[in-house]
């Protein structure tokens, strides 16, 4: 599924489309995403929704009072394609649910993934020896002992990584940063814990190293996800439908 944002002047409209030929099956899945996407919408803007417009190629029938009952905007059947239309004056709106650390850790998982995506597989093989020379010795891994076990010369990791625009210092800082961002997540292990699995001497010089990387201390970092946690069910209960999802896929299909 992918979602197309365009401006109209007076709306912003968004469609959800299917990426894949889905068939039949895109018949009751996109209007779906599109529900999905109108609560998720409700939660950021409150009673404003209801000057939102909720357009979706279900026929007729199909949008019985019952169904829709909990959509509290204006919805439109048998349309073209399945879109929500947002008044423009909305789009400033700030997101309650905006939450800066989670924002942060979104972010650092996005830029590892498109890190070793466009990679080179030279470039890959060397952050997987990085990573796992990290979580094996718990300290990072020198050039020479990267050489010696792909059976290069450190000048030819050199070279090679040269021509792909980064260095092995780059890599070994983006791999320390993507297993803070993944350790700082398991309550079981201490901060002093982490510092250790990610090769640091001591608590400080790990503080520094993270507050480089995010912005904040690990310590609030750690509290600021245990808070965005303790509130995440009330943020799911904000797409939760009003009736059962078997009574949905009856009521749609």
């Amino acid at each position: 599924m992918e979602l197309v944002i365009r401006c109209t002047g007076v709306h912003i409209e968004v469609q959800v489309q299917p990426k894949l030929d889905l068939g039949q099956l895109a018949d009751f899945l996109m209007p779906l995403a599109a529900l999905t996407l109108y609560k998720v919408t409700e939660a950021i803007i409150a009673d404003r929704v209801s000057s939102t417009q909720l357009e979706l190629t279900l026929s007729g029938s199909q949008l019985s009072a019952e169904l829709w009952s909990g959509v509290n905007c204006a919805v439109s059947a048998e349309a073209d394609v399945n879109r929500l239309l947002i008044p423009l004056q909305l789009a400033t709106l700030e997101n309650p649910e905006h939450d800066p650390a989670l924002w942060v850790q979104v972010q650092e998982s996005f830029r590892h993934l498109s890190s070793t995506r466009h990679a080179m597989s030279f470039s890959t093989r060397i952050r997987e020896q990085i990573v796992h020379s990290i979580l094996k010795d718990g300290k990072a891994p020198r050039l020479k002992k990267i050489a010696a076990t792909e059976g290069v010369s450190p000048r030819t990791i050199i070279r090679s990584l040269a021509n792909e625009g980064t260095t092995f210092f780059d890599l070994v800082e983006q791999e320390r940063r993507n297993l803070a961002a993944e350790l700082i997540n398991n309550p079981a292990l201490s901060l002093d814990n982490v510092a250790v699995k990610l090769g640091f001497g001591d608590r400080s010089s790990f503080g520094r190293s993270f507050r480089k990387w995010f912005g904040m201390a690990p310590g609030k970092f750690r509290r600021n996800i245990v808070q965005k946690a303790a509130t995440l069910t009330n943020s799911v209960a904000a797409l939760s439908f009003n009736m059962p999802l078997s009574d949905l896929l009856r009521n749609v299909v």
